[in-house]
């Protein structure tokens, strides 16, 4: 029994001490995070992208009101009163003479008053208003999703740039791997009479070298950890790393990424929506050029008793309202034309301001195609100077093994061979950031 008990019990500590070892482990680790989540994390924190919505809510209230504009004005108001007329001195006309008096009287009084008031014609100003107001609330979208763009592409340069300093850590990783593999060779060689000291000495400071590129990679990497995190709306001192992203080859043609960008780009999606805007405004501005027709209906009710007469009940009244009124803008001091001029002004900007951007779109669609070409070509050769660096390496490391090189060729080699490697990280995420900026120039939400 005593035997058992103790098996028990020292499987209890091993389970306990295992699962304490796993909380460590899993403490130590840092989060991992995908691209998606960085994403849906900074659309939520980003400040351009709580602007934009909230000037999409006042543009929604902007409709709201235009729609209001439509439905008749209800009032009601009710009021109760009491009225208090205290006199000393009265005139008594049979003597002709003031006397003193205690007189007093009260006077009450009820009310109620409901008006209602609409406006038949207003010169157009209602549905000018209501279609400029659409169009406000359209390009307020537009503005958001540019916005939403532009946080996404600025999440993307973060999150490339957080991999490239992943992996140019491993790279410098490995590269000590190797000085410290050449450290031990010539130390061996330098045993065996093969090599000077000056090999020794050579292959020590490519060593101390590579460690200190080691320690730049690290400091890199928590620089790009601290970039990535503000830009999510996390803590800057979080550990974070991220997962491998590959992004799809570009299978499009320069007039379909022209097309797409003039059809889905939403600042120029955004520039139209203010032209229509601005020319519902001038229609708006001109409504005081028309008569102004409304209508205008209320209905009383007084009830009031006085004092004086207590025997006497309530006395009710009620009074009933209906008018139409026309109304003709004669002249207002150069009010109308003043808000026209202003207008006609603005319309104007609105249409340069889409030629402009549509011209604009144009360009940065072929530069940003053009400059996806040249980083796919970039990232190829750089694929080809690493693949020929690496085997540069491999060969002079054996012919230095052999005697047949010096520790200059070796050295030579190895920092081709580290340029190579950076060299391929750098291209392939230039690469993908290029994806990126066409992506937001053609107005994609990938």
């Amino acid at each position: 029994m005593k035997c058992c008990n103790r098996h028990l019990l020292l499987t209890c500590g091993i389970v306990f001490l295992a699962v304490l070892t796993l909380a460590a482990s899993a403490a130590g680790q840092s989060d991992i995070l995908t691209l998606d989540q960085c994403i849906e994390k900074a659309l939520n924190t980003d400040l351009s992208v709580i602007r934009a919505e909230s000037s999409l809510k006042q543009s929604e209230a902007n409709l709201l009101s235009a729609y209001g504009a439509f439905l008749p004005t209800l009032d009601l108001s009710l009021t109760r009163s009491l009225t208090r007329n205290d006199q000393t001195r009265i005139f008594d006309w049979a003597e002709l003479s003031f006397r003193d008096s205690n007189y007093t009287e009260n006077s009450h009084r009820m009310s109620a008053r409901f008006e209602a008031r609409f406006t038949l014609f207003d010169g157009f100003g209602n549905w000018t208003n209501l279609a400029s107001s659409k169009a406000s609330k359209s390009a307020a979208k537009y503005n958001l999703s540019q916005a939403q763009l532009i946080a996404i592409y600025n999440i993307k340069t973060k999150y490339f740039g957080l991999l490239q300093a992943q992996a140019l850590l491993e790279q410098r990783e490995k590269a000590v791997e190797r000085s410290e593999e050449l450290m031990k060779i010539s130390e061996t060689k330098f045993e065996l009479g093969s090599s000077s000291k000056s090999d020794v000495l050579k292959a020590k400071v490519r060593l101390s070298e590579a460690r200190l590129n080691l320690l730049t990679a690290k400091n890199n990497v928590a620089t790009a950890q601290g970039d990535l995190n503000y830009a999510i709306g996390n803590d800057v001192d979080n550990d974070i790393t991220v997962a491998e992203y590959e992004a799809a080859d570009v299978s499009l043609t320069l007039d379909e990424v022209t097309r797409t960008a003039i059809s889905y780009n939403h600042e120029l999606l955004s520039a139209r929506e203010n032209l229509n805007a601005a020319r519902n405004n001038l229609k708006y501005a001109r409504k005081n050029y028309l008569p102004n027709l409304s209508f205008y209906a209320s209905k009383d009710w007084n009830r009031s008793k006085s004092d004086v007469f207590p025997d006497e009940s309530w006395g009710n009244a009620q009074t009933f309202t209906l008018a139409g009124t026309v109304s003709f803008n004669i002249f207002n001091r150069f009010s109308t034309r003043r808000s026209t001029g202003i207008a006609k002004a603005n319309l104007r900007t609105a249409e340069y301001e889409v030629l402009d951007t549509r011209r604009d779109v144009e360009r940065q669609a072929r530069e940003a195609y053009l400059n996806v070409q040249l980083k796919a070509k970039a990232r190829e050769l750089a694929d080809e100077r690493l693949e020929s660096a690496r085997e540069d390496f491999k060969l002079e490391q054996e012919k230095y093994t052999l005697g047949a090189a010096t520790i200059l060729d070796i050295l030579t080699a190895e920092a081709n061979l580290m340029e190579a490697e950076a060299d391929k990280v750098a291209k392939k995420y230039d690469y993908y950031l290029a994806i990126a900026r066409l992506q937001t120039v053609m107005g994609t939400l990938e």
